[in-house]
């Protein structure tokens, strides 16, 4: 706990924004998600608001996954919805799917969103992982444009319909 605490002071209090050479939006991240698996959640709300706030055009859709299963972790579904649809759009139509950074945007998506089904369903949660599933199937046509194939995905398929 006391090296968590030292770890957030620096990074939210005495660093400047370019430090690590730009990777401290990375740094906040991962200092959310290990808050997260503390139960710290005011300390990664202020990780994930300050990344939001300085870092956002470098943020990086495995990031952005990895908050969404922690946040889905303490239960904050609402903020992980969030993170969801402002960190991992679908990518808009001018931009190929086939691009490698809009691959990576849908298959964090949809990894995210197969999170969110397989997290509601082991919780006896149903409606919020119809909802998920849902959007997955929306999704499918993305990821199938994308040329994403199984390999990549590694979809959990089978926790997700038990």
């Amino acid at each position: 706990v006391h090296d968590i605490a030292v770890i957030e002071k620096f990074l939210l209090n005495e660093c400047d924004e370019s430090f690590a050479y730009g990777y401290r939006g990375s740094l906040l991240a991962r200092l959310a998600v290990a808050a997260l698996h503390m139960d710290n959640q005011g300390l990664a709300k202020k990780a994930i608001d300050e990344r939001r706030l300085k870092h956002g055009a470098s943020m990086l859709p495995m990031e952005s996954a990895a908050l969404i299963r922690g946040l889905l972790r303490v239960h904050d579904v609402e903020f992980a919805i969030k993170i969801l649809n402002d960190e991992l759009p679908i990518p808009s139509d001018d931009t190929p799917l086939t691009d490698t950074a809009n691959k990576e945007l849908v298959k964090q998506r949809a990894l995210s969103l197969a999170s969110i089904a397989s997290r509601h369903f082991f919780e006896g949660e149903p409606s919020m992982a119809i909802k998920a599933c849902a959007l997955l199937a929306e999704l499918g046509p993305i990821v199938r444009e994308s040329g994403l194939d199984t390999e990549e995905l590694k979809m959990p398929w089978t926790r997700i319909i038990r």
